[in-house]
């Protein structure tokens, strides 16, 4: 029973967290900007002078040069969008397995409890179907 309680408050807790999904940590910059800054490399501008505009350091610059290069703004958007959603995604799977172990425990729980409270008398002689 211990461990279904447990499950039961690691599931509550993570419903109680399900509102914030939406409320997810957005970056520093726009898809324009994104694609102003690697243009602007392309341009032949320094990489350091691009940071400095754009207030990122130059690892996050070469990240964003790595993922987004060659995208337009609008498939740079639609990129963004489906990241967001598969997050949002992988954290609701991870949500429904706990309930699935919270529910499966719970059933045998209740099998158990049900075995013990039933009384079987079978002889052991076999039945035929007709």
């Amino acid at each position: 029973m211990w461990k279904i309680a447990q499950h039961l408050h690691a599931f509550c807790t993570n419903l109680a967290e399900l509102p914030r999904l939406n409320a997810m940590k957005n970056t520093s910059l726009s898809a324009e900007e994104i694609v102003l800054a690697l243009q602007q490399r392309e341009a032949g501008e320094p990489v350091e002078q691009i940071c400095a505009r754009f207030g990122i350091s130059v690892a996050t610059f070469y990240n964003m040069r790595k993922r987004y290069s060659g995208l337009s703004v609008s498939v740079l958007k639609q990129v963004r969008e489906l990241e967001i959603e598969k997050l949002k995604l992988s954290k609701t799977i991870e949500v429904l397995k706990q309930d699935q172990v919270i529910l499966q425990e719970i059933l045998d729980v209740h099998i158990a409890s049900s075995d013990q409270n039933r009384s079987c008398s079978f002889s052991g002689q076999l039945v035929q179907q007709a």
